[in-house]
């Protein structure tokens, strides 16, 4: 069971009337509110759309296989009663895994998890004004729920809702589902070379219906608003490397080659209706007085990537890894969307050596790193000169007509690319008196090329802004870290941390 937990302490209806004619307010007092006043009766706002809230959770799975398959299914079911009243969350989960060892040189494997939620009358989020709890302590006591005719009490000071209202009349639901499943495959055609695909495949619906009912409050439409939104999403992935292990007493090599992709696709729409029936509410939206405004959105990306990685480990005291990547996306102009990553790091771990095994130094690592980043956070096909129709400026007279036409919201860019970002850091790691004194020092420099900046441009354009790759920024810095532990007994311990930057 849950209870609110922090239950505002709020004046009575006696207390709040005491309080409007002392500050002199210019206020009509309703004859519904004189008639609580008169009979000592108060209207209790966080009482009246609050209960006790009550969840229930099970799960069941069942795991089992021999020495060349393993299986896992899982099942979970949720299910909450709001403390709010009319509010309710239920959820299932079903998951499934499988490993299985075909041969000694073939493994297959499959992973799958499906979600499916609803998720009732929650009226918090996007409009926090007329929220449930919100209207519940800004309401005054003085009002009742019910006026003199039956209908809900809409003469409200603070707020243009009817808390009770909202909770009893709001019909609003989210339906949600997401399933996930991905399948790999992996040979070991000669010892130490493994070759591996993992593909993934990720489906998301999402839907809202919402009735607002006019009898909720003045801040509501009279004769009720419906609207319906929905969203889907698909997400692809494929990842296939070949790794190459190679150990030859302390020489220890690994090699990795590898290509991945992924797209991405999304699409929503939205449907907004008002004067319907209250009956069909958000079931009917054809039977509606007025339309719109209704939306559809419909976008797509993709990402290419090829790369390869070597790492080397000599006596564990001597450690490199140098990685090259290739990376095409569609965000960026055709003829400019791959960019080069490299990257190498060193590390030379002196506490292994022997000069230094009978001291007391625990820990002493030197370690050097020098890449380059990529960055295509903008969002898609900014690139391109965006169109924009419908709007306030769209409409034309053609032939003595009223037609509505488009016009470019955003400039073209041919040359849009990756920014860059190359970062050296140098590191020094270490630990005195079996690690009871440890600490880092690493410095940093980091220069940013080819920024993906919003650049403003002069209003006779016809444009206001382009997305441009321009500029340069630098960041450099050092960090220092020590720890130490002063006092470590069984009753008793002391540890100190001190960091600036």
């Amino acid at each position: 069971i849950q209870t609110m937990l922090n239950k505002q302490d709020m004046m009575n209806a006696q207390q709040y009337y005491d309080l409007v004619m002392t500050s002199g307010q210019e206020y009509t007092w309703t004859s519904e509110e004189l008639r609580l006043l008169s009979a000592g009766e108060s209207t209790d706002w966080q009482d009246a759309v609050t209960q006790l809230g009550t969840f229930q959770n099970y799960n069941m799975s069942v795991a089992g296989g021999t020495e060349k398959m393993s299986h896992y299914l899982g099942i979970d079911y949720y299910d909450q009663k709001g403390i709010i009243k009319n509010s309710s969350f239920d959820k299932i989960t079903l998951r499934y895994n499988m490993d299985s060892k075909v041969t000694d040189w073939f493994r297959a494997g499959a992973r799958f998890n499906i979600v499916y939620s609803n998720l009732m009358n929650i009226n918090e989020e996007q409009d926090s004004l007329y929220g449930t709890m919100f209207s519940a302590i800004s309401s005054q006591p003085t009002a009742p729920i019910y006026a003199s005719d039956g209908d809900y009490f809409d003469g409200f000071l603070n707020t243009k809702a009817n808390p009770v209202a909202m909770v009893e009349l709001l019909d609003k639901g989210t339906k949600k589902m997401m399933a996930v499943g991905s399948v790999y495959l992996e040979i070991e055609p000669i010892k130490n070379l493994i070759i591996k695909t993992d593909n993934t495949l990720q489906y998301t619906m999402f839907r809202t219906n919402s009735y607002e009912d006019g009898r909720m409050g003045q801040h509501y439409p009279v004769d009720g608003y419906a609207s319906i939104d929905s969203n889907f999403s698909r997400y692809y992935q494929t990842e296939n490397t070949i790794t190459y292990n190679m150990d030859i007493d302390d020489h220890k090599l690994s090699v990795m080659g590898g290509f991945s992709a992924s797209k991405n696709m999304y699409e929503s729409s939205t449907a907004v209706s008002k004067g319907l029936n209250p009956v069909t509410k958000y079931n009917n939206l054809t039977g509606a007085t007025d339309h719109g405004p209704n939306a559809s959105y419909q976008s797509a990306n993709t990402l290419a990537s090829f790369y390869a990685r070597a790492t080397y480990n000599y006596g564990d005291r001597y450690l490199a890894t140098v990685t090259m990547r290739g990376d095409g996306s569609s965000r960026f102009a055709p003829g400019h969307r791959w960019g080069f990553f490299p990257s190498v790091a060193l590390a030379w771990r002196a506490s292994e050596e022997d000069f230094l095994k009978d001291t007391k130094v625990n820990n002493l690592k030197v370690r050097l790193s020098l890449g380059r980043l990529g960055n295509q956070n903008i969002g898609d096909y900014r690139y391109q000169a965006l169109v924009s129709e419908g709007g306030s400026f769209d409409d034309y007279i053609l032939g003595g007509n009223i037609a509505t036409g488009a016009q470019y919201a955003t400039m073209a860019n041919p040359y849009l690319t990756w920014e860059k970002a190359n970062q050296l850091d140098l590191g020094i790691d270490f630990g005195f008196f079996d690690n009871r004194l440890a600490g880092t020092i690493e410095g940093y420099y980091k220069q940013t090329s080819d920024l993906l900046w919003t650049v403003p441009l002069p209003y006779e354009s016809g444009y206001t802004s382009s997305l441009t790759n321009v500029g340069a920024l630098e960041n450099k810095g050092i960090e220092f870290t020590v720890n130490s532990v002063n006092i470590n007994r069984s009753k008793f311990s002391w540890t100190t941390s001190f960091n600036i930057t």
